[in-house]
């Protein structure tokens, strides 16, 4: 058995995997912000278009909800999901004044109703609203009223477009634990990182050391390397993002879920089809590109120093 053959293979394929966690590391953000962006961003570009203005127009209307609380004349704050199922005896309030409203009109056949008034009544009377607090509470999901006022007043404004409306406003719901959670794992995955870069110095090292004595040899298997590494960061990619082009994936359905809290659990198994778009659109031009270049080096190298034939 060729010992030193053998060495060389498994230096050069640990080289191979500093490298491309190297490569992925440094051109790829990882952060949950940016993979929750992008997540939403596929949910929403993949989906009818009628479903994303009927979403767009449901946004807008709590903005316009939001808006009139925040300026009306007694200055009081903006009344949100979470406020409601934190709160006991706001809960109480609404629930009788919903009774009475209902007493009212039962009472008088002249009495003008509130349709929109008796809609929120239904969820509260009906038992939805327990249900969407429930989910509220398992999600972790809380509401950051400055953040989405600013967000409503640039939509209002017609700073940003219906997409990013749609994107910012969910992207800022996120659980602060959760980005917690991301953040720390985020930071674990650059040790690992780091980690492997200060590995690939002496595995570099060693592989220049076994080979000292047939440099031809050795950056045969330099071009090889970067010829690979180049291939898996390119072809692949490529070959998702086509994919994705020419076969699609309709989220509208997912779209539609997300309008009515109480079917999100309905949908949980479109989300894995989601993987496909997220991945194809999280790994950037900045890693093809450098996968490119690593490819023609690799390639420049292989046929500068390929093997001379014998006969």
């Amino acid at each position: 058995m060729d010992y030193k053959k053998a060495g060389v293979r498994i230096i050069s394929f640990f080289i191979f995997l500093g490298l491309f966690s190297a490569a992925f590391a440094l051109t790829t953000d990882l952060s949950i912000e940016n993979f929750s962006e992008i997540m939403f961003e596929v949910i929403y570009d993949n989906a009818n278009t009628t479903v994303q203005n009927d979403v767009t127009t449901l946004l807008n209307e709590n903005c316009i909800a939001i808006n009139s609380t925040t300026n009306d004349t007694n200055n009081n704050p903006p009344i949100f999901l979470q406020d409601v199922c934190n709160n006991a005896t706001l809960l109480n309030e609404i629930t009788e004044n919903c009774n009475n409203y209902y007493e009212l009109k039962n009472t008088f056949p002249e009495f003008e109703p509130n349709l929109e008034f008796e809609e929120a009544c239904n969820q509260v009377l009906g038992g939805t609203l327990n249900e969407s607090c429930a989910l509220l509470q398992e999600t972790g999901i809380e509401i950051e009223p400055e953040e989405i006022s600013e967000i409503c007043f640039r939509y209002t404004n017609k700073e940003i477009n219906n997409k990013t409306f749609f994107v910012e406003t969910l992207t800022s719901a996120i659980p602060e634990n959760i980005s917690e959670e991301s953040a720390t794992l985020l930071t674990l995955s650059r040790t690992i990182d780091l980690i492997s870069l200060s590995l690939l110095g002496p595995l570099i090292i060693l592989l220049f050391v076994l080979l000292y004595d047939n440099k031809k040899e050795l950056m045969r298997i330099i071009g090889n390397l970067l010829f690979s590494l180049g291939f898996v960061m390119v072809v692949p990619i490529l070959l998702l993002k086509a994919y994705v082009a020419v076969v699609g994936y309709d989220t509208t359905p997912l779209l539609i879920s997300m309008q009515n809290i109480n079917a999100v659990e309905q949908q949980q198994g479109m989300v894995a089809g989601l993987v496909p778009l997220v991945l194809g659109n999280l790994i950037g031009l900045l890693f093809l590109i450098t996968g490119a270049i690593l490819f023609f080096i690799g390639l420049l190298i292989k046929r500068v120093f390929k093997k001379e034939k014998t006969l």
